[in-house]
């Protein structure tokens, strides 16, 4: 076996891609068990886990206080290319949970990323709809009060560069 098939092999293990087959060069059969690959795989959780909280505080607070985050993470690492690049594995990660099957974590991912565009400059308005007061969701991210329930009201963010503080909340109907 090649030295890049067997970094491919390899990546392929810490990313939880590829299981074992019985051909397998020696090596990956013997880490794919190993106290190490779970060492490794924990250090590369830990280290995006920190960028993460970084780069996009509201939605991984969110996805933390719903007991998510670390699913989520580990469906990003085996799903993505991860870049070494805080912006570039943000901005991945917060297109990643914008696609996740909850209404609120998708209208938080889609808020958060709106207001990184809007605070660098990026031209135009960007509307979330929410199913629940953003206001209740963002204090709720922040740690202060409970996940709102969607209640049938419907909301909206218009987040832009040109909004005072970057974005206003308007009540639908």
């Amino acid at each position: 076996m090649d030295l890049a098939t067997l970094q491919r092999k390899m990546l392929g293990l810490i990313k939880y891609q590829k299981p074992v087959a019985a051909d397998d060069h020696a090596y990956v059969r013997e880490m794919a068990g190993s106290e190490w690959l779970d060492i490794t795989r924990e250090t590369a959780e830990y280290w995006i886990s920190a960028r993460l909280d970084l780069y996009c505080p509201l939605t991984v607070s969110l996805l933390r206080k719903l007991d998510r985050f670390q699913e989520a993470q580990r469906e990003f690492i085996r799903t993505r290319t991860l870049s070494p690049y805080i912006h570039r594995l943000g901005v991945s990660f917060l297109e990643f949970a914008a696609a996740l099957d909850s209404s609120l974590i998708v209208a938080m991912a889609r808020f958060e990323l709106a207001l990184i565009k809007a605070k660098k400059g990026e031209p135009g308005e960007f509307v979330i709809a929410w199913d629940v007061n953003p206001y209740q969701a963002l204090q709720a991210a922040l740690g202060g009060g409970e996940t709102p329930a969607a209640d049938g009201q419907r909301w909206r963010t218009i987040v832009s560069k040109d909004e005072p503080k970057h974005f206003r909340v308007e009540k639908d109907g």
